[in-house]
């Protein structure tokens, strides 16, 4: 599709925060005139302006677009809207999804919609926050805003320094940060023939829970639990004999 490549922020606070990013997301797919190139990585962030409120599940999004820059920005707010965002609670206050237009091309705009509500491209305030500013490094580390905003070394300031650090879905809403240390995953074979540790634990369901649990005592953050060999030459096991092999220790750790 031909197009110009523009920049959308993503920011949810209410709700389950991960679950209204992807929502968002897939109404960015079904915008027709739309299409999603690529995501960052997530960030938490600290509010900004309004600090009373969660902390923001952050994102942004690469485009490429046929639609104008005014209806590119009307269809992120029916989007918002269709999230249930309120535009008349409090500015910059709690939502359950932001979409903010960043960058389209390279062109500056400064305008007032038909219903009043202003657009301003870039966005005037993405040089203050640091949730904006690292997924956009994320899809482009050599993106320079048409207008620079304050960003050069001349400016004296390094808006990357604000309370955004990435984070990993580990499951439901439980998020792990990814810049701050080492995650560990400990491995159990629940297999007959692996290379290393094949049959340990034909004992029974219980002895391997206990395996488990030793590995987490002894600092796993997450347990990967083996159905299948990988040894060089191992038969290839269908998905319902590994499911019957991991199910049962799935669900005695669930206990």
């Amino acid at each position: 599709m031909p197009g110009v490549r523009a920049f959308v922020g993503l920011g949810a606070n209410l709700g389950n925060r991960l679950a209204q990013l992807r929502a968002g997301v897939r109404a960015l797919r079904g915008i027709e005139g739309v299409e999603v190139l690529r995501t960052s990585r997530l960030y938490e962030s600290a509010p900004m302006y309004v600090e009373d409120q969660p902390r923001f599940l952050n994102a942004a999004v690469e485009l490429k677009t046929a639609l104008t820059p005014e209806a590119l920005f009307v269809a992120l707010k029916q989007v918002e809207e269709q999230s249930g965002r309120d535009f008349s609670a409090v500015r910059n206050g709690p939502r359950p999804l932001d979409l903010d237009l960043l960058l389209y091309g390279s062109e500056i705009f400064d305008s007032v919609l038909p219903d009043g509500r202003p657009l301003r491209v870039p966005h005037a305030r993405m040089h203050e926050r640091a949730f904006v500013l690292r997924p956009l490094i994320d899809l482009d580390p050599g993106v320079v805003p048409p207008n620079s905003l304050g960003l050069g070394p001349e400016s004296g300031r390094n808006p990357l320094t604000g309370d955004a650090y990435p984070v990993f879905p580990a499951g439901g809403e439980r998020l792990w940060r990814t810049d701050d240390r080492t995650h560990v995953m400990g491995i159990l074979n629940v297999t007959p023939d692996s290379f290393s540790d094949g049959g340990s634990y034909d004992s029974g369901v219980a002895c391997a829970v206990e395996a488990a649990l030793k590995l987490v005592e002894d600092g796993a953050d997450v347990v990967d639990i083996g159905g299948e060999s990988t040894r060089p030459g191992a038969a290839e096991v269908e998905g319902n004999r590994e499911i019957e092999r991991t199910g049962p220790v799935i669900e005695g750790l669930r206990l």
